[in-house]
């Protein structure tokens, strides 16, 4: 796991020949690419259940809730987390709007996997402009040829009420937010409220602000601030608290996902032509 130098808004992820590999359910503020290259991998999406094998690209949305497991004896896997101001700057040249693409849950069409595989080499090895490119190339295809249209929680963006909750929450992370204060930003109801946002962003008020915290903590630890100030920014009570809640999410210690992420774990990380 690491984020290349070369090329902003990207973090990525290989696996060799991993025989136990699982995942609880959790977000990301990205979109996040997967290819299978051996073995298959289970994905648990709100009430769906479904394996998918080597091979294909599966695609899981910002916000979406999901859970991962591999099966089997020998997986190999790239995994490729996108933010999403990338897939929304590209829609907009290309479609004339600017929104989240949505895209299909699995896609088999080999050339959109190949563009895909050939991107994430390329930022495993190449120097800057031809990361960027290869990067761009994969985008724009995969928009031009399976985005369908419609945005991502595309009813939640249009709806006035629930975009001042959700734009209070993120700019009050390290402050601990009565629902009663949400429901009067929002001038809704603390009953509408948690149920049209949790229907909307597909978790509720509460929960979205940790994942938020959460989000904001993996930029912040990338960037190699000391886990006391992130812990301390983003309002965790102690160091304890903040780090039992990344692991839930994230399924690595603060440390652990720091030491990755700047390049200073190396040791589980096998490079080459996977």
């Amino acid at each position: 796991m690491w984020r290349p130098a070369a090329v902003a808004g990207v973090e990525l992820q290989i696996g060799t020949q991993i025989e136990a590999y699982a995942l609880p359910v959790h977000f990301h503020d990205s979109y996040q690419f997967d290819v299978m290259l051996e073995g298959e991998r289970s994905w648990e999406r709100r009430q769906d259940r479904c394996v998918v094998g080597a091979g294909r690209l599966s695609v899981a949305h910002p916000g979406e809730a999901h859970a991962v497991n591999v099966v089997g004896k020998a997986n190999s896997f790239r995994t490729m987390h996108v933010d999403a101001a990338r897939l929304s700057e590209i829609y907009e040249k290309l479609r004339g709007r600017r929104q989240l693409p949505r895209f299909p849950f699995e896609i088999s069409a080999t050339p959109t996997v190949d563009h895909f595989l050939y991107a994430h080499r390329t930022m495993e090895c190449g120097e800057g402009p031809a990361a960027e490119n290869a990067l761009t190339g994969f985008l724009d295809y995969l928009v031009r040829n399976h985005a369908d249209g419609e945005c991502w929680r595309g009813e939640a963006i249009k709806h006035i009420q629930l975009r001042r909750a959700r734009d209070f929450i993120d700019q009050n992370l390290s402050h601990q937010i009565a629902l009663g204060t949400l429901a009067a930003v929002a001038a809704i109801s603390k009953f509408h409220l948690v149920r049209q946002f949790t229907s909307a962003y597909g978790l509720p008020p509460h929960t979205y602000q940790l994942r938020a915290r959460i989000a904001r903590a993996r930029e912040l630890l990338a960037k190699d601030v000391a886990l006391k100030r992130v812990s301390a920014e983003l309002g965790f009570a102690d160091q304890s608290h903040f780090g039992r809640h990344f692991r839930k999410l994230i399924a690595l210690t603060p440390a652990e996902y720091q030491r990755r992420v700047t390049g200073r774990s190396c040791a589980d990380l096998v490079l080459g032509q996977t």
